[in-house]
């Protein structure tokens, strides 16, 4: 296939779900007609198929209706190819896609490096619009959110360092070996126990503790202890502040809800980049200092924006070709 390199890079940003709907309706009518493109894009998605474990995760339903509004049914047969037998492959990869955006982005992102001491390191990145749930090496689990990246040996050997850029939900299996994540803003050191790291560079530092114990130190300072519900988070002259919270306001993300509580609506804006794969811009300082409280589940972003509008005196449009969606005072 002479554009063979050409036609891999495009299935592969289809199935991380960053196509525009433009690019994914010509995508699929050239599976519909060229018969070689079509055994292509097949066989890349029974490879994700076979790299995919499947999932409970309700959000992979949302993102299958939000898949089926964006693409039009397959009307004729083409190829060789009945209608039947053609919609069915066309379910199949779809589903595939869905399921790889949601629960397995981080196969097409997993990369070995080496460090200077030889130690073989696993990195892990999810694309905006996708979340991951794994395991370490030491049998703790890990829910990466989307625009986030993880790194860490593919053995443990003493203390448990693991490196995180985004945010991650650890629930860590107990062990005399501290297990330590490494973040630009500083450490979280913990032995066992259930809690969630944000720490995206372009947003907010905080910890949230759900179970145990842990302890955190950044610029330098004296470490700080949590206690079950309570919350750090780094102020505006950037020093450790404790706060009690409402813990499922920080961890809902892994369970496919965003919970959102008097929060000013710049920084709900942010989580919804992330969460629809999609680019926020905001033309009004008054708009981003309005709070919010809502709860975004199985909802599309279409749905959401309608909801925002009826509740926020704003109005919106949505660039599909750019991804872009822009808000307005209304």
């Amino acid at each position: 296939m002479q554009n063979k390199p050409k036609y891999d890079q495009e299935i592969f940003l289809f199935m991380q779900g960053k196509l525009s709907a433009a690019q994914e309706m010509e995508l699929l009518q050239r599976v519909k007609t060229d018969e070689e493109f079509r055994a292509l894009f097949l066989s890349k998605q029974k490879k994700l198929q076979q790299q995919v474990i499947q999932s409970k995760d309700p959000e992979v339903n949302a993102q299958w209706n939000r898949f089926k509004s964006k693409v039009s049914p397959i009307q004729a047969e083409q190829g060789g190819l009945s209608k039947s037998t053609f919609h069915k492959q066309f379910l199949s990869m779809a589903a595939a896609f869905i399921l790889g955006l949601l629960i397995s982005s981080a196969i097409y992102f997993v990369r070995s490096e080496f460090f200077a001491t030889d130690q073989q390191v696993q990195e892990i990145s999810i694309p905006y619009g996708g979340k991951s749930k794994f395991t370490l090496p030491d049998g703790s689990t890990v829910w990466l959110n989307s625009g986030s990246k993880l790194s860490y040996p593919f053995n443990f050997k003493g203390q448990r360092s693991i490196q995180l850029e985004g945010e991650a939900y650890f629930d860590v299996v107990k062990s005399r070996n501290p297990f330590v994540v490494s973040t630009p803003y500083g450490d979280v050191k913990v032995l066992g126990t259930s809690f969630n790291v944000k720490a995206y560079t372009d947003d907010d530092f905080q910890t949230t503790l759900v179970e145990g114990v842990v302890n955190i130190k950044v610029n330098a300072e004296r470490a700080v202890t949590l206690a079950p519900g309570q919350q750090a988070f780094l102020n505006d002259q950037n020093q450790l502040e404790i706060q009690g919270v409402e813990t499922e306001f920080f961890t809902s993300w892994k369970d496919g809800k965003l919970i959102f509580y008097r929060e000013p609506f710049e920084k709900v804006a942010k989580r919804m980049e992330r969460w629809y794969n999609v680019n926020i811009e905001i033309d009004n300082e008054e708009i981003k200092d309005l709070w919010f409280t809502g709860t975004i589940e199985m909802e599309t972003l279409s749905e959401v924006m309608e909801l925002i509008r009826r509740s926020m005196p704003v109005k919106y449009n949505y660039d599909q070709q750019t991804r872009t969606l822009r808000i307005e005072k209304n």
